[in-house]
């Protein structure tokens, strides 16, 4: 609770993790850049990733982060390094929970072009 995470795919969005919730808050429009850093909304935009490409990953704080590639996974950040994890058999990973959980439903990947992706076994990054 209480940790900030910045949004992939837009500069001025970030998450913040509650005690059972997940909530999206948008930075002002006078300091519309969310600096991952500080934890705060700037006015720079240097503070922003130089790319918001949501099949980018960005290992900027230690945690649990989805896998833009395989939704039946997800990665584990300690900036610089990224591990890749596989959920039990039947369970999907839930971006908003952090968390692997059961479904009946099939989940889909945000990211289909597997250039640079982490794959779906224990090897680090594919070339």
């Amino acid at each position: 609770p209480g940790t900030l995470i910045p949004s992939t795919v837009d500069c001025s969005i970030y998450k913040v993790c509650l005690a059972s919730d997940v909530i999206e808050e948008e930075c002002p429009s006078d300091h519309q850049y969310f600096d991952f850093k500080t934890g705060d909304c700037s006015d720079d935009p240097t503070v922003c990733y130089e790319t918001c490409d949501p099949c980018d990953v960005y290992c900027v704080t230690e945690g649990k982060i989805p896998n833009p590639h395989n939704c039946y996974g997800y990665l584990y950040c300690n900036p610089p390094d990224v591990a890749v994890f596989l959920c039990p058999d039947g369970e999907v990973f839930n971006p908003d929970t952090l968390i692997c959980e059961s479904t009946t439903d099939p989940c889909e990947n945000s990211c289909t072009d597997t250039t640079g992706a982490y794959d779906d076994s224990w090897d680090s990054f594919l070339e």
